[in-house]
């Protein structure tokens, strides 16, 4: 997520209209919370509600935030997933996140 952060390459996941520092702002605390997870569970699969709120307390920020942060993690990872498998089987890689997107469809 770093090297996404700083390349600016999710800006496309992130809602509504901000700038550049905002997005930042946002991956940031995204980032923090999906490592403080990781100490728990580096999947994401079993994390306990206590986890996720020891999490929140430590970034500053709201459960809603942790789990907001959870579900994209979760989100991406299963693209990585259906990507690979497209490129396994020879078939057109998505351009956009508009086609990754639909690959959920």
């Amino acid at each position: 997520m770093k090297k996404a952060r700083k390349i600016g390459a999710f800006k496309e996941y992130m809602v509504g209209r901000s700038s550049e520092v905002t997005f930042a702002t946002v991956f940031e605390k995204y980032e923090a919370i999906i490592r403080y997870l990781a100490a728990f569970d580096y999947t994401g699969e079993n994390l306990k509600t206590s986890h996720k709120q020891e999490a929140a307390k430590h970034c500053n920020c709201t459960i809603a935030d942790v789990e907001n942060a959870l579900a994209k993690f979760t989100w991406a990872k299963e693209a990585q997933k259906k990507i690979q498998e497209l490129n396994k089987e020879g078939k057109p890689m998505p351009k956009n996140i508009a086609e990754v997107n639909f690959l959920f469809n």
